[in-house]
Order: structure tokens, then C-alpha cells, then sequence
């Protein structure tokens, strides 16, 4: 599946200066070419619009074994930071893909999820640990041999370590923790600029268990692997599953997917940057989104018979390479400006400013993308080597040593817990939440009960405040009354 949309950014202060782009529901129209796309969102269309559209099924998928990517492409300050991560007032890709996560987890009460964030940065052709401490990670190919015997190569990250979370709280935590960590910079766009790529990325590993009919909240017809999906690399159940018609336990069928969020650092013009060390970075920028650029042409021509191109030209190009050799689910986003600058020549032509070579780099590479093609078989994996699946075979070797009367269940009993610990369920967010709402309970019923404190102090004060006041006018009185006595005495003896 490979999809691209827009989304137009709205009009900055700078207001109707430039030249308004125009659009329409499927395309974007500038300088006499029209870009066609999956659907352009408008200024006034939330987030959440666009998260259904395009990326709510990669996320699903992912739940069920697939794996998904989508990427947010555009010239700095054209609101991609915004549209992956959001701020208070309106949540982001991020965010939102959290909450239909954990929506659901509790949607399937017959599974068990392990889900996992990382937050990677790429800088300058390194990528570091956002999650921790900016720890440098190192991509690596590896063979990764399947049940099936179909061999595939992946990427791994050697360093980058994953950061288990159970309910949407731990997310939020995770994620804001993490983009503290961003590199960021003014530049002569924005004060705070993004200096690098981001990529976040979410593992599930789901334990689904089967039924008579199947396998348990499992899409077994394709999920987001989108047409053709459902082929010979894909597994019915795990060895040893077993049948219900032998009596046997069903083990569970545990499926490993995942998906990421990509915010690309903008194509910018690196000769505007007046401090040295922006223009340099600047120009870093530039040239990975241009091997990313030639690496999507290349393919696209490799599509319709040419020759395919490598994808080790860069970090970004080799993290990409699953979602643009159409192995992934892909959704692209071009972010856009209303308006373009441009400039007029002393003969009355106009030339293109930066911004205006920025977008029609963003058009064009946007049009570029929608030429990938998705592979016949998207890769599901049914992975029998996963954490659930150990967590499930040691509940099973736990019943097997208490039947046998034998040592070592404390052993696996520690075990146990700290594979539990990490589990999400429908029961256990629903627990986590009646925690949580406990505990708001109890904080509001501390509050009230230190305000009624308050209150309390606050009356006595004015009680003593009150008394005192009532003493000092008693005092005047008796001065008063003492004072006309002797006024009195004074007029008697005269």
C-alpha cells in the first residue's frame, strides 16, 4: 500500500504576501503543473483527519503482524513537527496513534500486547538514542531466517534500545522526554527549527488466542498489507499450535509488527542561514533528502523495468528501504505552504525564490513517491521467538515443573514477572485505569481536604482577628468612659 496525501499549512503573519497555490479536494495546482494526491487536507481539518485517513490502518495492521511506515515530507516551516507530534491544544500523528492503540488493547480481550517506542535522530549521517541520553546507534543488515525458510534481510540497530510502555501515560512520557532531546535550531525561517530527522517507532508483539475459527482478533485477510497480501510468507498458526479437536491447548499465535513516524527535517536554503554551523547543517539536510529524492525516482524507474538502485546512500535512505521497496505499508505527507514568494526581475519576469525551489521539490518528490509500487507479498510476521511467545512457554514449563513436583519454579516465577510486567491487556488498562482513577480520588479528596483545612485556618484567623478587634474597641470605650469622668470631676471641682 503506498499513499500520498497533503496537507496545507495555514497563512503565516506575512498574510497575502506571495503567490496562493490553489487546490482542490485531490490536487494541488502551482506555476500552470497539477500534482495529484490521495486527498489534500485544508487548514481547518484537524489532525485527527488526517490520522484516519492515513494512518489509522497501519496502525491496525501493525496490531495483527504487519509493518507500516508513514513520513512527513516538506520545506522548513511547513508544519511537519506540528503534524507528527502536535502541541497542547492539538494532538499530533504521535499522540493519536497512542490513544487508537491502547483503544484497541481493550478491544481484543482475548489478546496480550508487549508494545515498545523507540526514538531515533538522525544528524548528520549518525543516529542517536533519543530515549537515552543521545547513545550513538549503528545500522547493521542481518539475515533473518523465518519458520518458513524465506530468508529476507533486515536492518538492525545495534545501541538503540526500546523502551517498554503500558498504557498511553507511559507514552506521552516517553515521547515529550525524548523530543526534549531533538536537536534544534534557529534558522531564517523560525527560532526553533528541527535540525534532524526523527523516527519513532512502535513494536507489538501480540499473543492472539485461537478459536475454532481461527485465530482471535487476528485479520487474517490481508490487514494493512493492503492487495495481495496473504501469501506463502505467511503463517496460519505456529508449530505445536495444536487443534481443539484433539483436546490439546491452543497455544497462541503471537504476531510481531510494527510501525513508524518520520519527521524529515525540512529542505531549507542553506545559503539564507547566516551563522556558519545552520548553513552546514543546512546543507547536511539537503543532501540526505536528495539521496532520498534519487533513491524514490531510481525505484520508481526500477518499477516500469529499469534498473533498481541501492538504498545504502545513507542513514535515511536504509531505514526508509522496507517502505519504499514496497515490503510496508507507506503513507507519505507532503506538508505545503498557502503562498509562495516570489520575486521580480528589474524586465518585470518573475524568478523562484528558495522557498518557491522547496516546494516544487516537495510536489515533485510527492508525485515521485506515488510511483512506488507495493510487492506482491507483503511481509507478515508470525514470529514463534518472541517475547509473548516466551512468556507463554515459560507459563507452560511453570505447569509442567509444579505437575512433576520438580525445582526451579522460583527461577521461573522471577522470570514471569518480569515479562508480565511489560504485558498490556484489555484487563490490565483496565486496572491501570482504575488506578488512575483511584488515585485522581484520592488527590482530589486530599484537596478538598486541605482546603476545608484552609477554610478552617482561614476562620480561626478571622475569629482572633474578630476578638481582637472586639478587645481594642472595649479598650477605647473604657478609655472613652474614663476620659468624660474625669471631664466630670474637672467641671464639679470648678
Amino acid at each position: 500500500m503506498v499513499k500520498v496525501y497533503a496537507r496545507v499549512r495555514p497563512e503565516d503573519d506575512r498574510g497575502s504576501e506571495g503567490e496562493a497555490l490553489r487546490f482542490s479536494k485531490r490536487s494541488a495546482a502551482w506555476n500552470g503543473r497539477e500534482y495529484e494526491f490521495e486527498r489534500v487536507f485544508f487548514p481547518q481539518e484537524a489532525t485527527a483527519s488526517l490520522y484516519r485517513s492515513a494512518f489509522e490502518l497501519i496502525v491496525q495492521g501493525a496490531a495483527d503482524g504487519w509493518e507500516g511506515l508513514i513520513m512527513c515530507y516538506g520545506q522548513t516551516g511547513s508544519g511537519k513537527t506540528h503534524t507528527c507530534f502536535g502541541d497542547d491544544s492539538s494532538p499530533g500523528l504521535a499522540l493519536l496513534a497512542a490513544q487508537s492503540l491502547f483503544e484497541l488493547v481493550r478491544a481484543r480481550p482475548n489478546s496480550e500486547f508487549a508494545i515498545k517506542v523507540s526514538l531515533l535522530e538522525i544528524l548528520d549521517e549518525k543516529a542517536s538514542d533519543l530515549l537515552h541520553s543521545r547513545s550513538p546507534v549503528v545500522f547493521r543488515s542481518s539475515s533473518d531466517v523465518s519458520p518458513s525458510a524465506a530468508s529476507s534481510t533486515r536492518l538492525v540497530f545495534h545501541g538503540l534500545r526500546e523502551l517498554a510502555v503500558t498504557c498511553e501515560t507511559d507514552f506521552v512520557a516517553a515521547l515529550t522526554a525524548g523530543l526534549a532531546e531533538r536537536t534544534v535550531a534557529a534558522n531564517y525561517r523560525h527560532r526553533v527549527s528541527s535540525r534532524s530527522h526523527v523516527v519513532l517507532r512502535i513494536t507489538l508483539e501480540a499473543a492472539h488466542v485461537l478459536g475454532a475459527d481461527g485465530v482471535g482478533g487476528v485479520d487474517g485477510a490481508g490487514g494493512a498489507g493492503g492487495e495481495g497480501s496473504g501469501g506463502e510468507d505467511e503463517e496460519s498458526a505456529p508449530a505445536g499450535a495444536g487443534s481443539a479437536d484433539e483436546g490439546v491447548p491452543l497455544a497462541p499465535v503471537v504476531t510481531v509488527g510494527s510501525f513508524s513516524l518520520v519527521d524529515l527535517a525540512g529542505s531549507e536554503s542553506a545559503s539564507l542561514n547566516e551563522q556558519r554551523a545552520v548553513a552546514v547543517n543546512g546543507a547536511g539536510i539537503n543532501r540526505s533528502l536528495l539521496y532520498l529524492r534519487q533513491v524514490v525516482r531510481a525505484l520508481g524507474a526500477a518499477g516500469a523495468g529499469g534498473a533498481a538502485p541501492s538504498l545504502r546512500n545513507s542513514l535515511l535512505t536504509r531505514l526508509l528501504a522496507p517502505a519504499l521497496s514496497g515490503a510496508a505499508s507507506l503513507a507519505m505527507i507532503c506538508c505545503l505552504p498557502a503562498r509562495v514568494q516570489l520575486a521580480a526581475q528589474p524586465g518585470g519576469a518573475a524568478f523562484l525564490l528558495p522557498d518557491a525551489r522547496q516546494l516544487v521539490d516537495a510536489l515533485e518528490f510527492a508525485q515521485a513517491v506515488r510511483t512506488l509500487l507495493p510487492s506482491a507479498v507483503a511481509a507478515r510476521n508470525v514470529n514463534g521467538s518472541s517475547e509473548l511467545r516466551r512468556l507463554h512457554q515459560l507459563l507452560l514449563q511453570m505447569a509442567s515443573e509444579r505437575d512433576a513436583a520438580a525445582g526451579g519454579v522460583g527461577a521461573l516465577e522471577a522470570k514471569l514477572a518480569e515479562y508480565s510486567a511489560n504485558i498490556v491487556s484489555a484487563e490490565s488498562l483496565a486496572a491501570k485505569e482504575r488506578q488512575l482513577a483511584q488515585a485522581e480520588r484520592e488527590v482530589a479528596l486530599g484537596i478538598q481536604a486541605a482546603e476545608a483545612a484552609a477554610e478552617k485556618v482561614r476562620a480561626t484567623v478571622l475569629a482572633a482577628a474578630l476578638a481582637a478587634e472586639e478587645v481594642q474597641r472595649r479598650s477605647a470605650e473604657e478609655r472613652l468612659a474614663a476620659q468624660a469622668a474625669e471631664l466630670e470631676a474637672t467641671e464639679a471641682r470648678a
